[in-house]
């Protein structure tokens, strides 16, 4: 017994699990393992892409592609400008 006063006065649930919270913390703690390596290759892919383009686009000799829905003077692909 925690206290002279019992839970329910205080507000407290008092239909929590009896299992014991290591059991409960690894059902979740041992999927973790699985993402973590999925999560930094699916990043590492999108930064090799990211540096690809900009690597070829300076091979060709054209300035790597920069945020184009917020620059105006940029052209589409007929050259027009937008």
């Amino acid at each position: 017994m925690l206290s002279a006063v019992p839970f329910e006065t205080f507000g407290y649930r008092t239909n929590l699990s009896k299992d014991p919270m290591p059991m409960l913390t690894y059902r979740v703690l041992s999927h973790i393992p699985d993402f973590v390596p999925l999560g930094g290759m699916v990043l590492g892919g999108i930064w090799w892409i990211t540096h690809r383009r900009e690597e070829v686009a300076l091979a060709e000799g054209r300035p790597p592609s920069t945020d184009k829905s917020s620059d105006a003077n940029t052209a589409n692909k007929n050259g027009r400008k937008a």
